[in-house]
Formats: C-alpha cells, structure tokens, sequence
C-alpha cells in the first residue's frame, strides 16, 4: 500500500497526469462545465440567463484546449504540494486562465467581441475544519510515512517471510503457509479498495453521479485493486505449487 501511494499520489508527475487522465471521462468534464458555470454566475449574477451556455461550452470546448489541459495539470501539481507538503497552506483548485479562454469560446459561438471579463473560479478547495482539517494535517504526516516507510516496510516483509522459510523443518509447508498468507493479504488489500470505494461513493455526491466520483477514485486508487489481486493470485499460485497438506 505505502509503495502504490509513492507511485500514484505522493509523485507531484503522476499525480497531476492522473488528474488531466480524467478530462478523458465525459462526465467529468460535464461536471467541470457544471461547477465553473455555477461559480462563474454566482460571482456574475448578470450571466444567470446564460449559465447553460457557460455549462456546455466548458464541458465540449474548453475542457478540450491542450492549453485548458496543461494548465489543469499545473493547478493539479499547485494542490499536491498544498495537500503534502504544508497543511495550513490554502489547498484551492483554480485552472489559470480558464476565464479567458471561456470567454473566447462564447465570443465564438455568439458571433460577440464584447463579453464582459471573466475571471478564473474555483473548481474545488479542501476545507479547513472537520474532516477534511483532520485529512490535510494527517497528509504531510502520511506522505513522509509512505515515502520513507515502503521500502523499509517491504523489506521487513520479505526478511520475515524468509526466517519463515528457514526455521520450517519442512520446506514445502513452508512454502504452502508463505503463499497463503501473501495471498490473504492481497486479497484483504482488494478487498478493502473495493469497500473504501463503497465509503466514498456513499459520502461524495456530483451533479453527474457516481460516473464522476468512480473515474477519480479508479485514476487513483484504481491501479492498488489490481496490484492487490495479482499479489493474491501469486500468492495461491505458490500454495498450489508447493501442494503440502
């Protein structure tokens, strides 16, 4: 687990590429024009008449731009470093000159030079009190854990199962007990995935449903299911070979 979370969050690259990975999804970029045409109209009032516009321009145009996407992934990098490396630091996803370019966009569709400015909202922000306080102070902590911690931890692991190994007087039920246990535990890890997702899909709603929700979580904590499954299979695998008793 600690060595998926150095792969697939704690890297600022991988991160950020997962983040832009999502645009891919069109609920996601439909929930995207959602939340920019909400916070664009509740910072104009006066472009009320238009938010449905604003809605379907960002989600099939804008979102589009190689130059939305590549400043998506600098607000992605922008929040990593406030998620995990300062917990007081404000954690705000704003993609620098979206305002612009979706104010192009309509000057296009509308046939119009003159549109009034518009600036660049916020697409989410981690909150500062309850739950959320409580996850971003643990963050830094966490990362240094993982980032520190894996190799340790899986060498740990691996020294463990090899004294196993050599104070078993039987080889092959040593071999049969190792693989077992390997195998519970990937299976435990997947199995976890699979009911921390269930939490999640449970407690976070969208305007586009638990299409949005689920592409975040699997670009994320997707690759760990997987791991986990083939670490179990690996583990059976060995089970079967060693074939003791």
């Amino acid at each position: 687990i600690a060595g998926h979370a150095r792969f697939a969050v704690l890297d600022e690259a991988t991160f950020a590429d997962r983040a832009v990975g999502t645009l891919a999804s069109d609920e996601v970029r439909e929930e995207v024009g959602a939340r920019i045409g909400r916070r664009m109209v509740s910072a104009r009032p006066e472009l009320a008449a238009g938010e449905p516009m604003i809605e379907t321009a960002v989600a099939d145009a804008v979102t589009a731009d190689p130059a939305f996407q590549v400043a998506f992934r600098d607000a992605a990098l922008r929040m990593h470093r406030a998620l995990f490396g300062d917990a007081d630091a404000p954690a705000v996803f704003v993609v620098e000159g979206s305002g612009a370019r979706l104010r192009a966009e309509l000057g296009r569709r509308l046939d119009r030079r003159a549109l009034p400015a518009m600036d660049d909202v916020p697409l989410f922000a981690a909150g500062a009190q309850g739950r959320e306080a409580s996850a971003r102070a643990a963050a830094p902590r966490a990362a240094d854990l993982a980032g520190g911690g894996a190799l340790a931890l899986g060498l740990t692991g691996l020294l463990l199962l090899l004294l196993a190994f050599v104070r078993e007087p039987e080889r092959r039920r040593a071999a049969w007990g190792i693989g077992l246990a390997v195998a519970a535990a990937g299976g435990l890890a997947a199995a976890g995935v699979t009911a921390a997702a269930d939490v999640v899909l449970d407690n976070f709603d969208t305007d586009y449903g638990d299409s949005v929700v689920s592409t975040v979580w699997d670009a994320y904590v997707g690759d760990l299911r997987l791991w986990s499954l083939a670490l179990c299979a690996a583990g059976l695998v060995v089970a079967a070979a060693a074939g003791a008793t």
